[in-house]
């Protein structure tokens, strides 16, 4: 039986009605193959010629998504912290 993989999925999360969080994640077997750069690409484009705001958002830590972002021309805007008070 051949089997089918899911590469890669995205969506778009509107934040109101001019600004979106885009997310994407690719199947860890075909990563770096350009699969989620092509469907965020799309997706930005898609936004971007609606008039929409797009704030892409990740952990400092996570490289990949980090590289990603900056292949797309993102620079980074802000920083984020978080505390957890135990």
């Amino acid at each position: 039986m051949d089997h089918i993989h899911l590469l890669v999925v995205g969506q778009l999360r509107a934040r109101g009605s001019a600004v979106a969080d885009p997310s994407v994640i690719t199947h860890p077997a075909y990563r770096d193959r350009g699969h989620g750069q092509r469907l965020l690409s799309t997706m930005l484009e898609t936004a971007v010629s609606g008039g929409t705001l797009v704030l892409y958002q990740s952990l400092l830590s996570n490289g990949p998504a980090i590289s990603l972002a900056q292949r797309l021309g993102f620079q980074q805007y802000a920083t984020l912290l978080a505390v957890r008070l135990i």
